[in-house]
This record gives C-alpha cells, structure tokens and sequence, in this order.
C-alpha cells in the first residue's frame, strides 16, 4: 500500500499564520486564469517568458514561477502551467501520458476525482535529480499543472511545504461546464444517454418489440470508427441483468468481436443505478492483424427496464491516448445518464 501523500498537516497552524502567506496571481492580468495558494513569505515570484497569453492545445503555457530564497538550481520552487484541452480525459491519464513524454517516473498517485490527479514524482532537469510534488486540475476546456519541485537531496524536507501548496491550490473563477467538450443527449426508452456532439449518434431504424438502442461513434479524421458506445433499453419482463450482459456479449461476437480473458466484473452502483455492475472484457476483431480491443458492459435497472450500455474500443496497450479518451467519455456517459420523467 502506498504511503498517502502530505497536505501540510504536520505544519502547525501558528507556523503557517506567521510565516506564510495566500498568494493571489492573475496570469496575463486575466482573471479567468487567476488562482490563489499558501506559500512561505520569503519566497519570491519570478516573470514568465512567453509570446502571448492565449492557452494552446499543443504546448503547456507558463503561467507563474515562485522560488525560495535561495535562487533557482536545485532550491525549492512552485511552477503553475496551462494547456487548452481539446477531448475528454481523465487527470490521472493526462499526467500519466505527461510523465512519460518528460520522462519521468510517478511513485506516488492520488486520484482525487476524474478532473484531479496528485503525484509524486522523480526525474532530471538538465541532468540534475529532481523530485516533483505534480497535480493536474481539469476545469472545463483548461488543465492547470501544479508542480512544487526541489533537488532530490533536499525534498524530504521540502515535503510537507510541497503538500500543504498543493492542498492550498484554488482557482479564483473556476469553469461552469464540468465536461471538456460540448455534450448532447438522446432518448432511448425510459433513459436519457448523453456524449460528446463530436461522436456521431446513430439509432436503430426498427428495432426489434421492447427494445431501443443507440449508438455513438468516435471517428478519426480518416472516417474510421475508434469507439462505439452502445446504449440499449430492453422493456421485456424476463430479462435479467445476466441476460442482457449475455445478450451484448453474443451481440458484439455475432459482429465479429473475439472474446478473451474477462479482466474485470463487479458491482458498480450509482446514484440512481444502485444494482449496476461492470464487466471488461479483452478483445479482438477476429481473423484480423488490428489492435488488441476491450469491451466494457453495463448493465443496471431502470425502473422496471433493463439498461445495457457498453463501449468498445483499442486496449489500453494498443493506442493509449484513444483508449484513455473512450474510458472518460464512457465513464461520464454513465455519471450522466438519467430517467426520463416517466
């Protein structure tokens, strides 16, 4: 089990009253940037270089740099960045993506929610061993990457002050929207379904009596399908949640989806789903050369319906940034979905 990470705690409360204080900065003079965090009174604020003020989604933007009294090299620092956020993700997926293209290695993680993610971290800078305090925050179509950083030598140390910026960290205008993307919902029986309007919804034209589906489709710019979810109502009484999870297996292999090892299958309650369970499972298109897939199933009650909604889409292994992107998008799907008023 992994040792959580500080806030600050073991920083007495006459110590941070006396010796620090809540920096209030706003990037560019735009308040729509602005955040607020505990730093020591000592330290000092260092001016960002950069063309212009525009966040993009392609390179992350500085923001601030804060540093100890004893200057840059290996002291203690606190650097906030930005980036524009294109598609859905999870914090935890985007930091782990960010860590390996930096190279560094996370020791330590702490999911807080999909839209923040707490780690520790080690890596070089300019060949010199350092240790990161790294957060990212979600907010709307913005991430924030939040990094209190030292020397390797001298971070036990610096620890708990890493913890307690970390913790303190709070955005002045914090975004209305809690998804990255603009969403749209459909109707499907006694469920409304809601997904990103950059997947295309298709319905089924007649479906068989009892039965409505949907589907959503994430497509690459060469029109290829690298996603489906698949929201199904079934109103027929002899129907168990065994029963349509067997249903969707038989669906998707009757399509041409192998089945392999089952990787997970659990309960899964949510708010207005308290009998939902999960299942994943490893798959492949059969008789061909293409990436490794998974193929997620949920099924739950509505009322007195069954609710069926699965995704499929590459493993994990095969194109993790698609993959990454697929399991926001499903796992909000299902955050979302909602009775219609009956």
């Amino acid at each position: 089990m992994q040792e959580p990470l500080p806030l600050g705690e073991s920083i007495a409360p006459d110590e941070i009253q006396d010796n620090w204080i809540r920096a209030d900065c706003e990037p560019f003079d735009d308040s729509a940037l602005g955040f607020q965090a505990l730093l020591p009174k000592d330290w000092g604020f260092q001016s960002v270089r950069t063309q212009n003020d525009q966040l993009n989604a392609t390179k992350m933007k500085p923001l601030a740099l804060f540093v100890s009294p004893e200057g840059t090299g290996e002291s203690p620092r606190l650097q906030i960045q930005g980036i524009q956020l294109k598609r859905e993700i999870s914090a935890a997926d985007w930091i782990l993506q960010y860590s390996q293209t930096t190279d560094r290695e996370i020791t330590t993680v702490r999911e807080q929610s999909p839209i923040f993610c707490d780690t520790e971290q080690v890596g070089d800078i300019e060949g010199v061993p350092f240790a990161f305090r790294s957060g990212f925050l979600i907010d709307g179509n913005r991430g924030f990457l939040i990094e209190a950083m030292s020397g390797s030598a001298s971070y036990d140390a610096f620890r708990a002050q890493a913890g307690l910026m970390m913790s303190s960290f709070k955005l002045k205008e914090p975004a209305a929207q809690r998804t990255v993307e603009e969403w749209g919902q459909l109707t499907v029986g006694s469920l409304k379904v809601h997904a990103p309007k950059s997947w295309r919804p298709r319905t089924a034209p007649a479906p068989p009596a009892g039965k409505q589906a949907v589907d959503f489709y994430n497509l690459n710019a060469e029109e290829e399908i690298i996603g489906l979810i698949r929201a199904k109502c079934s109103s027929l009484p002899t129907e168990s949640l065994m029963q349509a999870r067997q249903l969707a297996l038989e669906e998707f292999t009757e399509a041409g989806i192998g089945l392999g090892e089952l990787l997970r299958h659990d309960a899964r309650p949510l708010e207005n789903f308290p009998d939902g369970t999960l299942s994943i499972h490893k798959s492949l298109v059969t008789d061909s050369n293409g990436p490794s897939l998974e193929l997620w199933i949920y099924t739950c009650h509505s009322n007195s319906d069954v609710l069926t909604i699965s995704l499929l889409t590459p493993a994990r292994e095969a194109t993790f940034s698609t993959w990454a992107h697929n399991k926001r998008v499903y796992e909000e799907c299902l955050f979302l979905m909602e009775l219609t008023e009956q």
